[in-house]
């Protein structure tokens, strides 16, 4: 078998990094040597363990809002660097194709491609991020979980997602939490890093929110609550979200663009809370919209959320429970794992 060889790349946050690792089965059946070029911090690392051959670079975060005018300075002699090293990773692997995820740790190795052929990319949000505004001249394909950007090179094909979530165990959840098995479960997960906002304003109603669920609270590694209480758990992170998944009956979620495309394939009615403009570009204002707008999900802004406001949005969840599944079955490209997978395969023939 002719050897042929991948690089996939992406940083930043985990939804830089997790939809690669969900296409991986998918190529391994043609790429032979697959390798992943992340940034040195160690996150990236640590998400892709042994599924790649792990590289890293001195990737600089991109600065939006010239805060920070001394540190924004700095930030294109920062990205000369890591494009070095990225290109001299890419002479060293001679990669038949490259995927980029975006995220800042993508930049620098897409640049350093220069002319490369085979560059494929993919926009999670309704939206191109920065780094993908930057590098999208280089790539080949843009692939879309959303069907709002248009132009010749955009292909529509929806979000990589990690198979994996299909193959929960609500028994193995109830079991390991104690939650879910007599009353229904609601979810709480403000994406890789937690959302204070949402932890804050659920422990102050944990009362009533525990007189309707049980209520499993992801909170983030750093925002531990250290609440206990019957009916409800609280976990700082979990490498078994399909489980968590099975468990929940409603979610309450951050509108962060891979979960929620999770939670619309497994068809799980949920409540988004976006993280606001300004701390945000305001990509996950648009996610939850655009999911609000086909009745697939509903929306509460963090700028509204109250005890009062959550516990009224959650009691219209339940009483849209039925709408909601059937927004979701009405939506359409959702998974496009196999899609991309395939795409980049038979253009590397």
């Amino acid at each position: 078998m002719e050897k042929k060889v991948l690089v996939m790349t992406g940083g930043g946050t985990a939804g830089h990094v997790l939809p690669c690792l969900a296409l991986l089965p998918f190529l391994k059946s043609f790429f032979t040597e697959i390798h992943f070029i992340g940034s040195n911090s160690g996150y990236e690392k640590k998400l892709v363990g042994d599924s790649a051959i792990y590289h890293g670079i001195d990737a600089v975060k991109l600065s939006r809002g010239g805060k920070n005018i001394l540190k924004a300075f700095g930030v294109p002699f920062k990205l000369a660097k890591a494009k070095r090293q990225a290109a001299a990773l890419l002479r060293q692997i001679r990669p038949d194709a490259i995927f980029s995820k975006g995220g800042y740790v993508a930049l620098p190795v897409v640049l350093a491609a220069k002319k490369h052929p085979h560059i494929f990319m993919h926009e999670s949000d309704m939206t191109l991020g920065l780094a993908n505004r930057l590098s999208r001249r280089r790539c080949k394909y843009l692939f879309t979980s959303f069907d709002t950007i248009e132009s010749d090179d955009a292909i529509h094909t929806g979000a990589p997602i990690r198979q994996s979530i299909y193959y929960g165990s609500r028994e193995d959840a109830v079991k390991k939490y104690g939650l879910g098995a007599r009353r229904p479960c609601l979810l709480v997960v403000g994406g890789s890093s937690g959302a204070k906002a949402i932890n804050d304003v659920v422990l102050g109603c944990l009362n009533e929110l525990c007189a309707r669920f049980d209520v499993l609270h992801i909170t983030g590694e750093k925002l531990a609550t250290g609440t206990e209480r019957a009916g409800y758990k609280a976990i700082g992170y979990t490498d078994k979200i399909e489980d968590c998944y099975a468990l929940a009956d409603f979610v309450l979620s951050r509108g962060g663009s891979g979960a929620l495309f999770e939670l619309m394939a497994l068809k799980k009615p949920t409540l988004i809370v976006p993280l606001p403009k300004g701390a945000s570009r305001g990509d996950q204002i648009d996610n939850a919209e655009y999911f609000c707008k086909r009745g697939a999900a509903l929306v509460l802004k963090q700028e509204q959320m109250t005890a009062g406001s959550l516990l009224s949005s959650l009691d219209k969840l339940i009483a849209s429970k039925a709408a909601l599944k059937d927004g979701m079955s009405s939506l359409g490209r959702i998974d496009g794992t196999r899609k991309i997978a395939q795409i980049i395969i038979d253009d590397c023939k």
